[in-house]
């Protein structure tokens, strides 16, 4: 099986500040996958920073760029695409390409957010469309496209690191760890963040 792993790298800050996916959750879960029989050379990790931020460095920063490494597994930048337009309940918009044809692993970090109230699962997929789509996505009406969106993605689980987790005005200005040692699955991922915002 080709896997898509999404971890959540939003911004260049240092693992323990909770902001992103941690690098040893990361690395805790290409372990297991590679114990399962799945093989180095079908496995991506891809993200791509917040709307004007470097995704390679956010990668470097954050030590999720040193596990690929180490693991032998290519990173990839999901904002140079190549992307495919799709349709999902009357809504459309320009998908990863590489979504489209293999299965995915949302690995997001559960943290709160002052905008949205928290980023997690279901914020997670928004980074999986060009820039274009997140601009509308997010100016427009983020609450009626990102679910639309997140429907079109199929054959996707969850598994969310909330070793740390973050509490307050997350993510970038006034966020801290959480510290709640968890980790959540799920294959609904606003099931998943429903979870979470009730621990």
């Amino acid at each position: 099986d080709k896997l898509l792993i999404k971890p959540s790298v939003i911004s260049a800050a240092y693992p323990y500040q909770a902001v992103n996916t941690n690098p040893d959750f990361l690395d805790a879960l290409l372990r297991i996958l590679f114990e399962k029989g799945i093989k180095k050379e079908n496995i991506i990790v891809a993200e791509q920073a917040l709307l004007g931020s470097d995704s390679m460095d956010a990668a470097s920063k954050s030590g999720i760029l040193g596990v690929c490494n180490q693991n032998g597994i290519n990173f990839v930048d999901i904002s140079k695409g190549p992307f495919e337009e799709i349709e999902s309940n009357g809504y459309k918009f320009n998908i990863f390409k590489e979504v489209l044809d293999r299965k995915i692993i949302n690995a997001p970090v559960m943290k709160t957010n002052f905008q949205l109230g928290i980023s997690g699962a279901t914020e997670n997929l928004s980074r999986l469309v060009d820039e274009k789509t997140q601009r509308d996505m997010y100016f427009d009406n983020i609450d009626e496209t990102l679910p639309k969106m997140a429907k079109a993605i199929k054959n996707m689980i969850t598994i969310a690191d909330a070793t740390n987790g973050m509490q307050g005005q997350g993510p970038l200005a006034f966020g801290e760890p959480a510290f709640l040692n968890l980790v959540l699955a799920s294959k609904d991922a606003a099931a998943l963040d429903m979870s979470f915002c009730e621990i």
